[in-house]
């Protein structure tokens, strides 16, 4: 494709440049033609007018008002041009004579005696009259010009200015009519050695410019090239780049439910091991209690009952760690349900009121998106509870184009300083960071009215 396209270039330009300069040069080589037919018409001209007025003039000298000739001035125009065969170089010789009131008259002709007296309207004896010379060729197409026309060969046309002898008045036309072959073969090899010059210049001119685009075409067509490799490099990387960061996300979302994993297992152990070990020694332990206190060694028997009670209370302690650390099964539940379970345990633990908004968020999302949301907001409410007494608690979840907004607010407790600025604070922020980045999201911790926090996560939905 690359090939074709530099090719492509190169034609256009071969065909543009064809066009435009073959144009431009058969303009060229049509006016210099027609400048060359012009210089040698201008030149016949003027030798012609000579001619015609050393040879013509000193016969006209007796013309009448009317323009008559004297009979011994036909005569010798007769002795000067003898009627010629075609091969001569003077064919035929004309006078014309022109009245104010009518058109020019052919007062005089060498071959056809019939002509003398008509009237032809005639613009080139008018110019000649007016004292400009006036050359033709091969251009007969007027009527008085029968004759020289039926001979069928390359004439030229002369019209002159005959003056009256000392003076500037023009008192006759005179017309010759040249055989004019040379004259046409000499034009036609002008015509020809002007045509070829303009045709081998344009070829030259088309050779050096095609050689300039078609270097150009190729240069072009080696760094296309170089450049298609290129995209074809980062198309590549970028394939294994995606590659790359699908993976990474898989192993982020892996990590996550083996961390799921690990504390479920943790928190199993926690309540089948320690707590029920734990929980048969209190037993055993109230059993002594009331065996002393029926044999009246009440001391004993109420230190063992305080020991009890603290006993019990780091029961309970571990029973609601192993709660926590046991994910709840959440594959059954909507995402509304599952802000919904959350807040319910919440409260149930701590007797805290949390006031819930869900607006516009779908039902079917990926199971490591719920799980992040619970342990989210598991972890923003049990920070609330600790650090800020549970005042004003709040849980708003929407979303939009794509993207999954929950927002955990709460109003702090008064006189108390932020908890952004405790271990357990920066514990839990850290761990609720970590889950968000693990799904591509983003975290935004800001303090809330005087006292209290929000937290604001970001997640894609997809």
């Amino acid at each position: 494709m690359q090939r074709r396209t530099t090719f492509s270039i190169s034609a256009q330009f071969i065909v543009a440049s064809v066009v435009i300069l073959c144009l431009s040069m058969a303009i060229i080589g049509a006016w210099v033609s027609h400048q060359i037919e012009r210089s040698v018409m201008a030149t016949s001209a003027a030798n012609g007018a000579a001619y015609l007025r050393a040879s013509l003039e000193q016969y006209v000298q007796s013309i009448g008002p009317q323009g008559q000739l004297q009979p011994e001035d036909i005569a010798s125009l007769d002795r000067l041009f003898p009627r010629t065969t075609a091969g001569e170089q003077v064919v035929s010789v004309k006078l014309w004579h022109r009245n104010e009131s009518a058109d020019p008259t052919i007062i005089y002709s060498s071959m056809t005696e019939e002509t003398v007296g008509e009237e032809h309207g005639s613009s080139n004896v008018d110019r000649a009259w007016m004292g400009h010379p006036v050359a033709e060729f091969m251009e007969l197409d007027s009527n008085e010009s029968r004759h020289e026309q039926s001979l069928q060969l390359p004439l030229i046309e002369i019209y002159a200015p005959l003056y009256r002898t000392g003076t500037n008045n023009v008192i006759a036309v005179g017309e010759i009519y040249h055989t004019g072959s040379v004259l046409a073969q000499h034009l036609r090899h002008a015509v020809i050695l002007t045509w070829v010059v303009v045709c081998s210049t344009t070829l030259v001119m088309i050779a050096v410019l095609y050689l300039i685009v078609r270097k150009a075409s190729i240069l072009l067509h080696h760094h296309q090239t170089a450049l298609d490799s290129k995209v074809q490099e980062a198309e590549e990387m970028a394939a294994q780049n995606h590659s790359l960061r699908l993976a990474a996300d898989r192993s982020r979302l892996d990590a996550s439910e083996a961390t799921e994993e690990l504390l479920g297992r943790i928190g199993l152990d926690i309540h089948d091991g320690p707590i029920q070990f734990l929980t048969l020694v209190r037993f055993r332990m109230d059993e002594i209690a009331q065996t002393l206190t029926a044999s009246a060694a009440s001391a004993s028997a109420s230190d063992l009952q305080e020991l009890s009670e603290k006993l019990s209370y780091v029961i309970e302690e571990l029973r609601d760690l192993s709660v926590g650390l046991v994910l709840p099964e959440l594959d059954a539940l909507s995402l509304a349900q599952t802000i919904e379970l959350v807040v319910q345990r919440h409260e149930d633990l701590t007797g805290n009121h949390v006031l819930v908004k869900i607006d516009n968020i779908p039902d079917e999302i990926p199971a490591a998106l719920k799980t992040c949301v619970y342990r989210v907001v598991q972890e923003s409410l049990s920070n609330a509870f600790k650090h800020a007494g549970g005042r004003g608690l709040q849980v708003a979840a929407s979303s939009s184009e794509g993207m999954l907004s929950v927002t955990i607010i709460d109003e702090g407790r008064a006189g108390t300083a932020s908890r952004n600025s405790s271990e357990g604070g920066r514990l839990g922020q850290r761990g609720i960071r970590n889950r968000v980045a693990a799904l591509n999201g983003s975290v935004s911790i800001q303090p809330y009215l005087t006292n209290g926090t929000a937290v604001s996560v970001e997640l894609p939905l997809h």
